[in-house]
């Protein structure tokens, strides 16, 4: 529903080394609803540790082309740069999402103290 990206060359140019063997890795989930369902394997006795981002295809394909990318953007800054605070991955995402809409003014807006959104205005 949107062409493929080579997410690198839409990352940042920054101090931040971001070489491939830095990367981490994670498992990409697109389910109907965002549900899944994860069982260890039996010889798993004392845990399981792995990392999933999931997209749920069903709500993701109502929306347009520049909310998808926002919305791929967010989970991938949130695992590539190791931000869990809200505020904080939304500065990246606008940092990323300014590299894809060459054409647009990408800007954060602030909501309140712990909720911020990305907004993309076409010049």
């Amino acid at each position: 529903f949107f062409k493929p990206l080579k997410v690198g060359k839409y990352l940042p140019q920054s101090n931040e080394s971001m070489g491939h063997a830095q990367l981490r890795k994670a498992r990409i989930i697109f389910s109907k609803d965002g549900s899944y369902e994860v069982k260890a394997r039996e010889k798993t006795i004392r845990g399981v540790y792995e990392r999933h981002i999931v997209f749920p295809m069903e709500y993701l394909r109502g929306l347009d082309r520049e909310w998808k990318y926002m919305s791929f953007a967010e989970e991938l800054c949130h695992h590539l740069w190791n931000i869990d605070n809200e505020v904080e991955v939304k500065y990246k995402v606008a940092e990323v999402l300014a590299r894809i809409f060459t054409k647009c003014n990408v800007h954060v807006e602030m909501i309140d103290d712990e909720n911020a959104r990305v907004n993309l205005e076409y010049l």
